[in-house]
């Protein structure tokens, strides 16, 4: 039997990935072994963008990785919601406003996300008050965390 791959090499390869914003390598990393999820799943959930934002490249909370665009709100909060630890790796979120309107599962995901440090909202010719009032209720909470820097 193959000696096992040490973690600490693994971790520095997540890593590198998860900087150089290559998702579809962690994606398919992640079925490599259960050591391999283990190490590359958080980079999964770092920053998910919601709603096609398209914010500018090199941004803090750029969503332009790769395939990490959420499409679907309905199966990531099922996946969040069995897997609340998941939630923990997320530091950065990215709401883009005229796509999110109807996103009845956007309220609800966003308070699963409880180390959020970066909020941005790209509202691209609309306004705040366009978001549904329990998404706004949802960003609001998530808002007053002590560490969180919102970008707009």
């Amino acid at each position: 039997m193959p000696a096992p791959f040490p973690i600490e090499m693994l971790a520095e390869i997540a890593r590198h990935a998860g900087e150089s914003r290559d998702r579809k390598s962690i994606q398919q990393c992640t079925l490599v072994s259960r050591a391999f999820r283990g190490v590359f799943e958080p980079w999964m959930y770092n920053t998910p963008a919601f709603g096609n934002a398209e914010p500018t490249a090199g941004s803090v909370a750029d969503p332009t990785w790769g395939d990490w665009n959420v499409e679907n709100t309905s199966h990531l909060l099922d996946t969040m919601s069995a897997r609340p630890s998941l939630g923990c790796h997320t530091t950065a979120v990215v709401v883009g406003v005229a796509a999110s309107l109807d996103d009845e599962h956007l309220p609800k995901l966003l308070t699963l996300l409880p180390l959020v440090k970066f909020f941005t909202l790209f509202a691209l010719g609309q306004n705040w008050s366009c978001l549904g009032t329990e998404t706004q209720r949802a960003a609001i909470r998530m808002c007053q965390s002590s560490t969180l820097v919102i970008y707009s």
